[in-house]
Order: structure tokens, then sequence, then C-alpha cells
């Protein structure tokens, strides 16, 4: 990973590319709730979205300490 001058700057774009992924990724019709192989994949989904917004605090929290 890059080191970068303004880390804060850094750590809140990095939060905002993952968290507007996980966003999107939880973005659903509510009519395929009564479909379950779509629910299946929305609950993958929602997994996903949650590994997405782990890594980020993970990255923001690396960056934060300086162990690029």
């Amino acid at each position: 990973m890059p080191v970068y001058e303004n880390k804060e700057y850094t750590a809140k774009e990095l939060c905002r590319q993952y968290m507007g992924r996980a966003k999107e990724t939880l973005t659903i019709p509510v009519q395929a709730m009564d479909n379950l192989v779509e629910l299946q994949v929305f609950i993958e989904r929602l997994m996903e979205a949650q590994h997405d917004i782990s890594y980020a605090i993970f990255q923001v929290g690396r960056m934060m300490e300086g162990d690029e």
C-alpha cells in the first residue's frame, strides 16, 4: 500500500468507497423478498457487504497506525 501524505483524508475516502459499495450491494427491490432464490442472493450480498466494511475498517486502522 502506498504512503499517503494526508492519512486522515485517505482513510475517509477509503471508508466512503467501501461504504458506497456496501450500500449498492444492499439495494434490492422489495418484491425480490418473495423469491427464495433472490432472498438467498441478497443474504450473500449482505455477507459480502459486511466483509467490505470490516476490511475498510481494518485498512483505515493500518493507515492511521502507519503500518503501510
